[in-house]
């Protein structure tokens, strides 16, 4: 009987981490990323542009803390992983708020451009040997940006054609297929944590396009 507790043990430790790692992990990147964007608001009406700053500025420290953790030999792979998933979403989140200090985030011709040279330099880097936490840090912070970008241009391209017009609203439908597909293959067939983490970001980015696309957005 010994063996087979054991084993069941170990099957209620992979139930854990799969529920844990497949779907709490995502519920709690969205509501870091609702947080970073409904604190902006009321810090702006109480302090004005100084309390951005100072707010962008916290964010920047917590973000770059975050990447030296990610980077730290001494902490396990899936440590890395989440912390340079945080310091990702931190960062991205300096660069939303900073519009309203007046730095446009970029989301035009020039931005795509930028956008596509920046995934360029990091997909190098990243075949020669870049640290794991430094991958999720730039794979974060990318599909933030792309996010941004794609969702600008659909809505854009939709005032001038309705089929990019159902383009953009079938992005609702596509992502939360998207999301289901996502979800059973980790709670099913998932073998290992870092594969949990990467579908769990993979989870959080098609979420965000989904609110993007309702409009339930707050940046």
């Amino acid at each position: 009987m010994q063996p087979l507790n054991a084993k069941q043990i170990a099957n209620n430790q992979e139930w854990w981490s799969k529920l844990t790692d497949s779907v709490l992990s995502p519920i709690l990147m969205i509501l870091l990323w609702l947080i970073i964007a409904m604190v902006v608001r009321p810090i702006e009406r109480q302090f004005g542009l100084p309390g951005l700053l100072i707010y962008v500025l916290g964010l920047l420290a917590v973000s770059m803390f975050s990447l030296q953790q990610s980077i730290d030999t001494e902490n396990s792979d899936i440590v890395r992983m989440w912390y340079g998933i945080a310091s990702g979403f931190l960062a991205w989140g300096v660069v939303e708020v900073s519009n309203d200090l007046g730095i446009p985030v970029l989301p035009n011709l020039a931005g795509i451009i930028l956008l596509i040279m920046v995934s360029l330099i990091v997909a190098l880097l990243w075949r020669y040997g870049l640290p794991t936490g430094a991958k999720f840090f730039f794979l974060t912070f990318l599909l933030n940006w792309t996010e941004l970008v794609l969702m600008r241009v659909e809505e854009g391209l939709a005032k001038y054609s309705p089929i990019f017009m159902l383009i953009y609203r079938a992005t609702f439908v596509l992502a939360g297929f998207g999301v289901a597909l996502i979800l059973g293959w980790l709670l099913f067939h998932s073998r290992e944590r870092s594969q949990r983490v990467i579908g769990a970001l993979s989870i959080w980015f098609l979420i965000s396009l989904t609110l993007y696309a309702v409009r339930i957005g707050f940046f």
